[in-house]
């Protein structure tokens, strides 16, 4: 999920079906909003191309935490 995918001001979230890999915008509670907010503010970069969701990992020995998209693996 991409900040794109997010429409702020009808409070729908795009996703793409896993069958027939069409998109769908579905409806998202008022309150998922202000957590996807509060969780903006922290710091995560607010690229509308870039992944929504990042997660803090070290992937290689010696260049410490570092911000990467939050993947499968990661969650």
């Amino acid at each position: 999920m991409k900040g794109v995918d997010v429409d702020w001001g009808d409070q729908v979230v795009r996703v793409v079906r896993k069958g027939a890999q069409t998109e769908q915008w579905l409806p998202a509670s008022a309150e998922a909003f202000i957590w996807v907010r509060l969780y903006q503010s922290e710091g995560t970069p607010l690229d509308p191309q870039a992944p929504l969701w990042w997660t803090l990992r070290r992937r290689d020995r010696g260049a410490g935490l570092v911000y990467q998209p939050m993947n499968y693996e990661a969650l």
